[in-house]
């Protein structure tokens, strides 16, 4: 029984051994003698092996509030450690929550300038681009 190659450019069938496909010339690359069941298991070894040295380098990528789970809305971390007080189920409360009526107020809730209302709990209305707690509403010196 013979043995064929596939052509990676025309897919083309050619005898293993033939330097070049029957049907385009291209220059065949041999297959390998590896069984697919060992390849695979050397790249899983291999994937696994990197992740533990990456983790024990750098640590547990999710070690940290920022990727816990939102039970609300799966959306960012829960800043709430008793959930029974948020009263607006936007996963914040206490400090993170100026507004437990409404949920599109809290700490990490987008906050628009000039519409009048602090949506992101830092005390101004608008991003605080001086870092003075100032919104930067276009003042003029003169």
């Amino acid at each position: 029984m013979s043995e064929f190659i596939v052509c990676s450019k025309c897919e083309g069938f050619s005898p293993v051994g033939r330097a070049t496909c029957l049907h385009c010339d291209v220059i065949l690359s041999p297959q390998s003698k590896t069984p697919a069941w060992l390849r695979n298991t050397i790249m899983l070894v291999g994937g696994a092996s990197l992740s533990m040295t990456l983790a024990a380098c750098y640590g547990d990528p999710c070690a940290h509030e920022s990727c816990a789970y939102n039970p609300y809305d799966g959306g960012p971390a829960q800043t709430c450690d008793d959930p029974s007080t948020d009263l607006d189920l936007d996963g914040h409360c206490g400090e993170f929550d100026c507004d437990e009526e409404n949920a599109s107020v809290n700490s990490s809730a987008a906050d628009p300038l000039g519409d009048g209302v602090d949506t992101n709990c830092d005390g101004i209305d608008g991003v605080d681009v001086n870092d003075e707690n100032e919104a930067d509403a276009g003042s003029s010196d003169g």
